[in-house]
Order: C-alpha cells, then structure tokens, then sequence
C-alpha cells in the first residue's frame, strides 16, 4: 500500500490523533488492511461498519486499561483513495 500522509489539526479533546492520507488501493483494500491488523493480529473488535466507507473499532484491554477507539473513513477522489485515521482515548459519541 502506497500512501501520503496529509496532517490535519487535533480538533477536540477526546480524540487522541488524526491521520489522513491518499492511497491507489481502492476503499475494500483498504479496510480490509486494517481488519487484519487490528482485529485479526491485535484483538480491535469492529463496532460500527458501513461498507467500504466507514468503520469504527474499540479496543478493550484485559489489564482494565484505558478503552481506545479508532474510526477509520474512505472516500475516493480523483482514482484515489483518501483516508481519516480517528484515534479516540474513550469511543466517540
């Protein structure tokens, strides 16, 4: 997967990180990436799913930690994909 990474501002205080970037791979690829990395390998469990578009994951630690989520939005552009990155220290609301 090729990309380039686009920063955007931190716009509240409950989301941890932004990241955005541009991709060729189409929105399914993409998703279908970050489901390997984060519910298969990593144990995310997807909590919200809207096709190729729109997913949301959480991630509940055993120890009782700190529960984060991550939102992850595809939409194409131009033959490419662009990419938000949401990282939330709580699920967003």
């Amino acid at each position: 997967m090729k990309v380039q990474q686009i920063n955007v501002p931190v716009p509240d205080d409950d989301v941890i990180n932004i990241t955005t970037f541009e991709t060729q791979d189409s929105p399914q690829a993409v998703m279908d990436f970050y489901d390997d990395v984060l519910y298969y390998k990593n144990g995310w469990s997807a909590r919200e799913v809207r096709g190729a578009e729109y997913v949301r994951y959480v991630y509940v630690p055993s120890n009782g930690g700190p529960v984060y989520g991550l939102s992850i939005e595809t939409a194409v552009t131009q033959n490419k994909t662009n990419v938000t990155l949401r990282l939330y220290k709580t699920l967003p609301k």
